[in-house]
């Protein structure tokens, strides 16, 4: 979720996909990328201190925003939540 209303630049939430949901697992596809690059983990908190984790989601956010039409539209921060969005 990319949060910018009212502040300087534009920052994104993320989530983990977990299975099952709300159980701390990772979802076996989130676990086999993030694998592929080097993160090897089972579950969110392992993730989430993982040292690589930022580089992996750094990589992803410079070439989401290589396709952005203003620099108002870059993802200038990021923070990896423990747990999935809820209602």
């Amino acid at each position: 979720m990319a949060v910018g209303d009212n502040r300087k630049y534009l920052t994104c939430l993320i989530t983990l996909k977990e299975d099952p949901p709300q159980s701390g697992t990772l979802d076996k596809t989130a676990a086999e990328f993030l694998a592929s690059k080097g993160v090897v983990v089972k579950t969110v908190q392992e993730a989430r201190s993982h040292p690589s984790l930022r580089n992996v989601i750094l990589e992803g956010l410079k070439i989401s925003n290589s396709k952005a039409i203003s620099r108002a539209q870059h993802v200038q921060d990021f923070n990896v939540l423990s747990e999935d969005f809820s209602l």
